[in-house]
């Protein structure tokens, strides 16, 4: 039979979702590679290939000038919680929400193989390692108010976040930067944006490790969702 605690939790997660977030500037270190992506035909590979040749690196630093600790400040005075791969630049937008269907999400893969090259000097061939990116991105689309977000290592390595979403996603560079503009709005007032300490309570770094993708949403039938519940239940609520 459930007691108080848990019927509160149960009314409380009625419909919400449970998402880790990393919070980086590199973003996750893997190759994700989609199974389902448009093929580009050789018109549109030609086309990527002039530009790489017409284009250098950019050399203005935009994309350097600012680091996690820089991210860490927004989501803490604003409550802006941003992600990498979030490009802006040449008219090319690496925004998710245009993505609907095959045709938008070859555009959005061109998008990321031009920018790949413009921004971080990558020469990307494989449209599938583009649209991995997209895979992982997109459950940012999915994300609505009142879900909780976990922000492991945040403020700092000995520490991790827990925030309820405010506004679900939009894309807005970060100040002006080229990059990070993928953003989730979080409520950053004490009530509502908190932080704990690993080791306490029985949440480690190790914890999470399971979930090293950029977003991932905790579901209930994954190993670590009841010890995530309790902690939520119990310490966040």
């Amino acid at each position: 039979m459930k007691n108080k605690i848990e019927k509160k939790f149960e009314r409380f997660m009625k419909n919400r979702k449970i998402l880790i977030f990393r919070l980086t500037i590199k973003g996750y270190e893997g190759t994700p590679k989609s199974k389902k992506c448009p093929v580009l035909n050789p018109k549109e590979k030609d086309e990527i290939k002039k530009y790489w040749d017409k284009v250098d690196i950019i050399d203005d630093d935009g994309y350097e000038e600012y680091d996690k600790s820089d991210l860490i400040k927004e989501l803490l005075d604003n409550g802006k919680l941003r992600q990498g791969w979030g490009d802006e630049y040449d008219d090319m937008s690496l925004d998710l929400k245009p993505v609907t269907d095959d045709k938008s999400l070859k555009i959005w893969a061109k998008n990321y193989i031009k920018l790949a090259w413009r921004v971080g000097g990558e020469r990307i061939k494989s449209c599938k390692k583009a649209c991995g990116r997209y895979e992982l991105l997109k459950v940012m689309k999915e994300v609505g108010e009142g879900d909780i977000v976990i922000i492991p290592r945040v403020p700092d390595n000995d520490h991790f976040t827990i925030a309820m979403v405010r506004e679900g996603y939009y894309f807005e560079k970060f100040n002006g930067f080229i990059g990070h503009g993928h953003v989730i709005d979080v409520y950053n007032d004490k009530d509502r944006l908190k932080k704990f300490k690993y080791g306490k309570n029985g949440i480690f770094r190790k914890t999470f490790m399971s979930k090293r993708h950029a977003v991932d949403e905790i579901r209930r039938y994954h190993k670590i969702y009841p010890k995530i519940k309790k902690f939520i239940e119990t310490h966040y609520l």
